[in-house]
């Protein structure tokens, strides 16, 4: 068996090699979405689909990728003409009520009947409460109240369903505080429908005059490829057909599968223990044993490490706490003191509303943002790449020492000066 397994973790070596050496073939080592961490930036995503989709965008190809868009992630049985086509509006950042910005909207007639189609992309981002209930109604009065019609498209790395909190209102379907079915949501996924689409857009657009626009979506797929957790493409089919080749190969491949989440665990804890280690002698806490928590890591309640530090804003016990949300990325914010009476949290909402940090209220944290930032964070659930660093101890001292500057800095941008610590 140790044989069987040694030789699978060197087939899968060899296959990662020989996908850097075509991303090195295609110029894509070199890639200006990489350099940019656009991948980790659902903003700039966003702009760019918007773009290619747009029929009057700088592409100068007209309805082309749109049409396919209809086709291949919308999945219309009947396509719009290629009149109606051209005269869709494609938004971007759409600005409805409540101040919601939905992230990408199309808007066209088919037959004399307008229809609008908005679209949420999620990546790293969490639900905001309500967020999908609210697109959904201004979906309805955009279809001019024909609910027939009236979705809101959900697009994610792999197609999960919106979360309860964002979508309570619209009566789902719920396992253990997970929906698994929402009639009005519509998912899409970055691993299958977007690859898809990006897959004929590049196909589409092979000509001698278009290569340098083709090379622009070849380097766009990788990120696609990344975000929806297809890396590996052709290479992957290569590792499953050797993994299905025999009993005893299928058997190892089984025993590294039970293990691997215990191995990405490794990593989890070395990160947080080293943070910790920075922070006990300055009254930071743990919420349990490290050990307890990763038990749990995995299932669909995610339970994650957490550390934390008591605190008062104008008489509110609040808690400034370490933890990782449901997306594997780690972050730091600032909630309520569990126990504490919850309409207290509008005396720490009004405090931090003149305080200009970046992030605002979201699912019960007051303020918050990731370790140590959105693009510089490591992700312990899709393992980007600056999880990957944590395999070198130089890299890990470097990220760690990082995070903790920044939580201090944090700390004392909410506290010093107008607080008293417990």
């Amino acid at each position: 068996m140790g044989s069987n397994v040694k030789s699978l973790i060197d087939n899968a070596n060899k296959l990662i090699k020989k996908r850097n050496q075509r991303l090195q073939e295609k110029l894509l080592t070199f890639n200006i979405f990489d350099i940019c961490d656009i991948a980790c930036d659902e903003v700039r995503v966003c702009r760019f689909l918007s773009e290619l989709l747009n029929p009057k965008g700088r592409h100068m190809q007209g309805i082309k990728y749109l049409k396919l868009f209809f086709k291949m992630v919308l999945k219309y049985k009947t396509l719009p003409s290629d009149d109606e086509l051209f005269n869709a509006i494609v938004l971007k950042e759409e600005i409805i009520k409540n101040d919601r910005r939905i992230d990408i909207s199309i808007a066209l007639h088919i037959n004399n009947k307008k229809y609008y189609i908005p679209i949420e992309v999620k990546i790293n981002a969490r639900d905001q409460e309500d967020q999908c209930y609210d697109y959904y109604e201004h979906s309805v009065v955009m279809n001019h109240d024909d609910k027939a019609i009236a979705f809101i498209y959900y697009l994610t790395p792999d197609g999960k369903y919106p979360s309860l909190y964002s979508i309570e209102e619209l009566n789902p379907t719920v396992i253990d505080d997970i929906v698994i079915e929402c009639r009005q949501v519509k998912c899409l996924s970055f691993r299958d429908d977007i690859q898809n689409w990006i897959n004929a857009c590049i196909s589409e657009s092979y000509d001698d005059k278009l290569i340098s626009e083709r090379q622009v979506l070849w380097q766009f797929k990788k990120i696609i490829d990344d975000i929806g957790g297809n890396g590996m493409g052709d290479q992957a089919l290569e590792l499953v057909n050797n993994i299905s080749n025999s009993k005893d190969n299928f058997e190892a491949a089984k025993l590294i599968s039970d293990n691997f989440q215990k191995a990405a665990n490794q990593k989890l804890e070395r990160f947080y223990n080293l943070i910790y280690s920075y922070l006990e002698s300055e009254g930071w806490m743990r919420e349990k044993n490290i050990d307890e928590d990763l038990q749990d890591f995995g299932i669909k309640k995610s339970k994650w490490p957490t550390m934390y530090k008591d605190f008062a804003i104008n008489n509110v016990i609040c808690e400034l706490a370490i933890t990782t949300e449901g997306n594997g990325i780690p972050f730091l914010g600032v909630s309520l003191k569990r126990g504490e009476d919850v309409s207290k949290e509008n005396v720490l909402k009004d405090y931090f509303e003149n305080k200009k940090l970046e992030n605002d209220y979201s699912y019960g944290w007051i303020t918050w943002q990731y370790l140590p930032s959105d693009n510089e964070a490591p992700n312990f659930k899709y393992f980007n790449d600056v999880f990957y660093m944590l395999f070198d101890d130089n890299q890990t001292k470097i990220l760690v020492e990082k995070c903790v500057n920044i939580i201090k800095e944090f700390e004392y941008k909410i506290v010093n000066g107008y607080n008293v610590l417990i």
